[in-house]
């Protein structure tokens, strides 16, 4: 852990959720009913990998990879909708929770808003079309 990381969260209890596999629903509420089973186990932090929209060009699988997002500012429609997702968040909070979400800013989906927003984001190749310096992805 880094030295000046604060005191009173260098020891934090973290559960990691994945909001899709997390239950058979894979929906924001279902998490919501299962908050306070998770708060009895001396949870500190909620931890949900990424819960944005995932993109569909050239996507991984038939379900698509959540760290190629899509949309940072909206929440994947899979999951329910954005009021779900701060239910989601009160309710932590209410059961003494912080929530923490894991996103990965150094790469987007192949028709993240931000390919048509800000191009200038992105590697292009001569005719002006986005790649990637890494050919899996």
């Amino acid at each position: 852990m880094e030295k000046f990381t604060p005191r009173n969260i260098r020891n934090l209890i973290i559960y990691c959720i994945y909001v899709r596999n997390h239950s058979h629903e894979g929906t924001f509420n279902a998490v919501i009913d299962d908050l306070e089973r998770i708060a009895s186990l001396g949870v500190d932090a909620i931890w949900l990998m990424p819960i944005h929209p995932i993109g569909k060009l050239n996507k991984k699988g038939s379900l698509g990879c959540p760290y190629s997002i899509a949309d940072y500012r909206a929440v994947n429609p899979e999951y329910g909708s954005l009021d779900d997702f701060i239910r989601l968040i009160n309710k932590s909070h209410g059961l003494g929770m912080k929530v923490l979400i894991d996103v990965v800013y150094n790469h987007t989906s192949h028709d993240s808003i931000l390919i048509q927003d800000h191009p200038e984001f992105y590697y292009q190749d001569q005719n002006g079309r986005p790649y990637t310096t890494v050919p899996a992805w």
